[in-house]
């Protein structure tokens, strides 16, 4: 019987240290925690107008091969991360007014053998500041840019923290790779649609399956895959 009071008070009093202990520690799981890494260390996406000046002195009526060049790189960009327009403008000034809208109409021709749909170019014109005679023709569109939350939180040292919590710093890095490495950023706000189905292939497999045939894509022997023989 006295064996048995004495394992009651010991626990007891095990018990009574445990929530002393429970009470005077912060809470482990709360809203911090709770939190996830695309929370604690969001990527912001914000749209922004890239302009590429094109100069009419270089250009008398014509694109010069560097500014062609020019041009194709700035095409290329907006087709694979732009939105919206692709903007044409050209200087109001009387005296290179003909000479701006030849050098407009090769830039359209060029956009368009890019492939880029002619009811998404747009062409206007401005005033330049000063009455500049040599103003530029400005090429512009809208595309986003991703940006993530700084890192370098270093205030928790995982080598004296008994928490077993995640570090400031977690998941960081990951999220910085991901704004680096995103072709077009706005795929983080609104994914795009998927494109149309292969109907003829569908078909060709479903065809192919019926009839008892391998429904794989044939392959070379460079796209086997095979670990080379050569000794």
């Amino acid at each position: 019987m006295k064996q048995n009071q004495t394992v009651t008070i010991r626990r007891g009093v095990a018990l009574a240290v445990v929530a002393a202990l429970a009470a005077c520690s912060p809470l482990k799981n709360g809203p911090k925690q709770a939190i996830s890494v695309e929370e604690a260390h969001p990527i912001t996406v914000e749209s922004e107008v890239v302009s590429l000046m094109v100069p009419l002195d270089e250009n008398p009526g014509r694109l010069s091969p560097q500014a062609r060049a020019q041009v194709r790189e700035f095409v290329a960009s907006y087709k694979s991360r732009g939105h919206g327009a692709f903007s044409i403008t050209t200087p109001g000034a009387q005296e290179t007014r003909a000479q701006a809208a030849r050098v407009a109409r090769a830039i359209d021709k060029l956009a368009d053998d890019l492939g880029v749909a002619d009811y998404l170019v747009t062409q206007a014109s401005y005033t330049p500041e000063g009455g500049q005679s040599n103003a530029p023709i400005i090429l512009s569109f809208m595309r986003y840019v991703a940006t993530a939350s700084a890192c370098g939180d270093w205030s928790d040292d995982a080598a004296t923290s008994y928490s077993n919590t995640r570090m400031p710093n977690f998941g960081c890095a990951t999220q910085n790779n991901l704004a680096a490495m995103v072709i077009d950023p706005r795929d983080l706000q609104t994914p795009r649609t998927l494109d149309p189905a292969d109907v003829q292939r569908r078909q060709k497999v479903v065809e192919d399956y019926r009839s008892g045939q391998s429904t794989a894509s044939e392959r070379t022997e460079q796209e086997s895959g095979q670990v080379s023989e050569v000794e």
